[in-house]
């Protein structure tokens, strides 16, 4: 999470591309994560908590809050993601309802 939250800070999109899943990228495009990216001041983030994600794992949920600024307003997102491994690689599946 914190390297993808780096990569939206960065406009790394090649990287955030590279780290969602096949289903995210059917809802989506670089260009759509460009423009997002783009249009926010990042300001911080806080983990709140992991489920499983280590090493030996093949799933794991992360809890965060990422602070950022859009159009001059404060905002922060509080998101529960879930994250899968593939071939080795964690790969953003989707948030938690």
């Amino acid at each position: 999470m914190r390297s993808r939250y780096t990569a939206h800070a960065l406009l790394a999109i090649d990287y955030l591309w590279g780290t969602w899943s096949p289903e995210q990228r059917l809802r989506s495009s670089k260009a759509d994560i460009r423009a997002w990216a783009e249009s926010c001041e990042w300001l911080g983030l806080q983990i709140l908590g992991t489920h499983q994600g280590g090493i030996e794992d093949e799933f794991g949920i992360v809890e965060f809050v990422a602070v950022f600024k859009q159009q001059g307003q404060l905002h922060q997102h509080h998101e529960v993601s879930e994250f899968k491994k593939v071939l080795g690689k964690w790969l953003y599946i989707d948030h938690q309802q």
